[in-house]
């Protein structure tokens, strides 16, 4: 949804914070900066040159939130305002390609440390998924034993299906959220061997 011709709004939900970085990205080389992101999935975008601002996606404890902020100020990112408390401890930062210094985060100690912070919220989020998962599995077992046991009833079917569709889709997030986590844990120790070369 648009609001003016210089200032757009999509609705986009992403799993993958390597997905969500190219998609921001890849609005930013058609010529449009994000400048504000409400609750994880609805982006509102400026109007810019074509391919003039990069930006990045970055982890840190919330005690040192103000000092990275101030840090990647020095390298010429803008922190981008946003209500995506459910990762927590998130930074988007953007800023124009010709000023942006390569200083921020291009350490592999940084990076390591980055990627631990989201590994441990994608796997917090993996729990909390297994136990959606297992409820929802739980309800559509109890439905389907009612189905079973009593006489067909619309209600109860047509809750059976629904429990079984949003069983379906947890179940595909949950899958997907261990796919992504154990991506990011292959990069850590990726980047650990890197690191004990260099060291």
């Amino acid at each position: 949804m648009s609001t003016d011709k210089n200032t757009i709004t999509k609705f986009k939900l992403f799993l993958d914070l390597d997905k969500e970085i190219n998609y921001i990205n890849e609005m930013n080389e058609k010529g449009w900066k994000l400048v504000y992101l409400k609750l994880g999935c609805f982006y509102t975008f400026v109007k810019t040159e074509p391919g003039e601002y990069v930006s990045l996606i970055y982890a840190e404890s919330k005690e040192n939130i103000s000092r990275v902020t101030a840090f990647a100020a020095q390298c010429s990112y803008e922190s981008i305002p946003h209500t995506n408390d459910g990762m927590g401890e998130l930074m988007y930062l953007t800023g124009k390609k010709s000023h942006v210094s390569q200083d921020f985060v291009s350490d592999i100690p940084s990076r390591i440390e980055c990627y631990k912070k989201i590994h441990k919220k994608l796997f917090i989020m993996a729990i909390l998924y297994h136990l959606l998962s297992l409820l929802y599995i739980f309800i559509v077992a109890g439905s389907v034993v009612l189905l079973l046991k009593f006489q067909a009833n619309a209600f109860i079917t047509a809750l059976a299906i629904i429990y079984g569709i949003f069983s379906l889709i947890i179940i595909s997030c949950d899958i997907n959220i261990c796919l992504i986590s154990h991506r990011y844990k292959k990069i850590i120790k990726r980047l650990q061997a890197e690191n004990s070369i260099y060291e």
